[in-house]
């Protein structure tokens, strides 16, 4: 008989499935948890870092120049180490680190969409909604970049939002390079990148310390004020500076003078520099918009104010950089030579210096090229003659001369003793008591004249100076007088001066008998030169103690052996005095020193000069400039004019650091920086090799290595 046994259980095969589904389950609540943890991790340190920004916004705001977390420590609630910094690569900026972030937590703060920051930063690389940033790595380093006002970043799209950061080359970054299309900053921690306030034109890397608002300060007085190398220092609602040291706010509705410092004006982001004349160098806000002048765009030569468009005189802009110059900014004036006269219409449609006027007017003179159209269309009582609008009409009785400017002159007009009439000559016989007293062709000019004549204002008055005006006899300078008639010239109504080549030299007497063309001197004068044929006599006549030599009235001595040399005035030198010395028309004088040179002889510059002279105080002045006899160091930075210097005496001959220009070969220049400067910059500037900002040298690294401090970095020169 067969028995049956029955079983109860489940077959191998069975409990392997069992067992590899209770496998798959333990591992996706492993996984699960994991995953839980990270995003809760990843919250908190959210959270966190809301209230962390928080607290260094209002920081920021208030000044700091350095962040503390000391209130809230520098770990995180989960354990992350956290720093924090003022941007270094850009204004109101500023940034949180959190290093040893595992790469999971990190995934779930990417995945957050966190909108606050305007940046974030994984190792070096700018997260941009690619949440495999995070990599593989156990743990990564983050970076948070925020505004100062944490909502201005808020939501940025991504298109605009890393502008500011965007560069194409290192030229577009402040005290940065550009890599990979995005700035970075070479500034080390603990600096800004700021505006030096010695040349405010350049960035560098300022310690946070030595920071006043947006520059780097030399120090910082106990007032706070921001102070530059020389001391000079100015309170930071008033950082600019002007040429005397007096300070300015950036708003002051006036032009303000920085003539020598013009770097200063560049503390000022919204003003710019707009020329100026002699010791004149504006830094002008005038015309800009969001400024109380925006509708005042002209700037004056000589005074500070602005002025607008419709101001109705005339404005002189010499020197005037052309962009800011009179129709360039105010289409409705027109300019004449360096001035900016002003726009007229109506019943005064003639525009002249000191306004408008009407076409009746017959007391200015209208310079056509100003008008705003045709003399004819203007006034139909006008028309073009000589380049003026003048009357076609008759003068009144009372003022019966008009001159070739069309404007009508009283015969005794106490002030225009000479009036041109210039092409209306004919006019002059108006005035019975005028004449015509010469003609300057190429000037265009003809002068009715009033000098001398009795009874008039200019009776004591009767030399004629060529471009206009009346003097005395005794007047104590030189009177060009070219194109003057014989009958009134010089001489002629003076008989105690002198004519010579177009000039009426003053008369000479008394304690100052000896002339030239800067006036009378005295027998014992030892700085000027007296020609023979400007004086009124023989030598030894006006001065016992003089004698003529070589067609000049000289010192009568013979110069000693220890003084050889003498000058065009007789005095003696020594082979060894530094002074260069005047041998006009005796040049064969400087052959007696041997070590001596002639800067040339052109007929006017004489010089027998002692440059480079060993044991001298010259000696290491080796460079002479031919027109003035000065000596020069090779190092000088001056363009040295050298035009007729002797050749073995010349530039790169004796200076091997110096060449010849080669547009204008009479000029020596510079080639290399001195030994106290020796870095020379892209545009040719030197520097000291312990400036602190970079140098941008156009990425020469051979003109780097002459600091062995620097290095090269991109485009620039910077301390290691």
């Amino acid at each position: 008989m067969q028995i049956k046994i029955h079983e109860l259980g489940r077959s191998m095969v069975e409990m392997l499935g069992t067992l590899a589904i209770i496998g798959v389950l333990s591992i996706g609540g492993i996984i699960g948890y994991g995953y839980a943890i990270d995003k809760n991790r990843a919250n908190e340190t959210i959270n966190e870092l809301q209230i962390r920004a928080l607290d260094l916004s209002r920081q920021m705001i208030n000044g700091a120049t350095t962040l503390t977390m000391d209130e809230m420590g520098y770990k995180t609630s989960v354990g992350y180490p956290i720093s924090a910094r003022i941007s270094p690569n850009f204004d109101n900026f500023f940034e949180i680190f959190l290093d040893d972030v595992p790469s999971g937590v990190c995934k779930q703060l990417m995945k957050s969409r966190w909108s606050v920051p305007y940046s974030i930063f994984v190792n070096t690389t700018e997260y941009k909604a690619d949440e495999d940033i995070c990599g593989e790595a156990e743990t990564v380093r983050l970076a948070y970049e925020f505004q100062e006002d944490l909502m201005a970043g808020n939501m940025v799209p991504e298109e605009e939002k890393h502008e500011i950061k965007r560069c194409n080359t290192s030229g577009d970054c402040k005290c940065g390079d550009c890599v990979d299309g995005l700035c970075e900053s070479y500034c080390p921690a603990g600096s800004k990148c700021v505006k030096s306030y010695d040349d405010a034109r350049g960035l560098m890397c300022c310690q946070s310390e030595y920071v006043v608002g947006d520059l780097c300060c030399a120090s910082i007085n106990a007032q706070g004020e921001c102070c530059n190398s020389d001391d000079l220092c100015c309170p930071p609602d008033k950082p600019l500076q002007d040429k005397d040291g007096f300070c300015y706010s950036c708003d002051e509705p006036l032009n303000v003078n920085v003539y020598g410092v013009d770097g200063n004006c560049a503390v000022c982001e919204k003003r710019y520099l707009a020329g100026g004349y002699d010791t004149k160098s504006w830094c002008s806000l005038c015309g800009v918009k969001g400024t109380s002048v925006e509708d005042k765009p002209l700037s004056h030569y000589l005074y500070s104010s602005c002025y607008s468009c419709e101001y109705d005189k005339k404005i002189e802009q010499i020197g005037i950089r052309a962009a800011y110059f009179c129709d360039n900014v105010c289409p409705n004036r027109n300019a004449h030579g360096t001035d900016c006269y002003p726009a007229c219409n109506g019943d005064t449609p003639l525009s002249a210096h000191n306004g408008c006027f009407s076409c009746t007017d017959t007391t200015q003179s209208y310079y056509a090229d100003v008008q705003s159209d045709t003399c004819s269309n203007l006034c139909s009582n006008r028309k073009e003659q000589n380049g003026y609008c003048v009357i076609i009409d008759e003068c009144p009785a009372e003022r019966p001369l008009m001159g070739a400017d069309g404007k009508c002159y009283a015969c005794d007009d106490g002030t225009n003793g000479n009036i041109n009439v210039w092409g209306v000559e004919e006019n002059c016989s108006r005035c019975p008591k005028r004449f015509l007293a010469g003609t300057i062709e190429d000037q265009k000019r003809s002068i009715c004249s009033l000098c001398g004549v009795e009874g008039s204002s200019f009776e004591e008055s009767p030399l004629i100076y060529n471009l206009g005006g009346c003097y005395s006899c005794d007047y104590y300078l030189p009177l060009q007088q070219y194109g003057q008639k014989e009958e009134y010239r010089c001489e002629k109504v003076c008989p105690d001066r002198l004519y010579y080549n177009t000039q009426c030299y003053q008369a000479c007497s008394g304690d100052t008998p000896l002339r030239n063309g800067k006036g009378c001197f005295a027998c014992d004068n030892t700085t000027e030169s007296f020609p023979m044929y400007l004086q009124s006599g023989d030598c030894s006549t006006l001065c016992s103690d003089r004698e003529e030599k070589n067609g000049y009235c000289i010192v009568s001595q013979t110069c000693p052996t220890n003084k050889p040399l003498q000058d065009v005035n007789g005095f003696c030198y020594a082979c060894d005095d530094p002074q260069s010395v005047n041998v006009r028309g005796i040049t064969d004088n400087c052959g007696k020193c041997p070590d001596r040179f002639l800067t040339g002889d052109d007929g006017t510059h004489h010089w027998c000069v002692a440059c480079g002279m060993a044991g001298t105080e010259v000696a290491d002045k080796p460079l002479a400039e031919y027109w003035t006899g000065t000596c020069y160091e090779c190092d000088s930075t001056k363009k040295i004019d050298q035009a007729i210097i002797p050749s073995g005496k010349k530039c790169e001959n004796i200076c091997p650091n110096r060449y010849s220009d080669l547009d204008s070969p009479r000029y020596c220049l510079r080639t290399t920086c001195s030994e106290t400067k020796p870095l020379e910059d892209a545009s040719g500037e030197c520097h000291a090799c312990n400036e602190t900002s970079p140098i941008n040298v156009g990425g020469d690294g051979e003109r780097c290595a002459v600091c062995i401090n620097r290095k090269i970095q991109g485009d620039n020169c910077i301390l290691e």
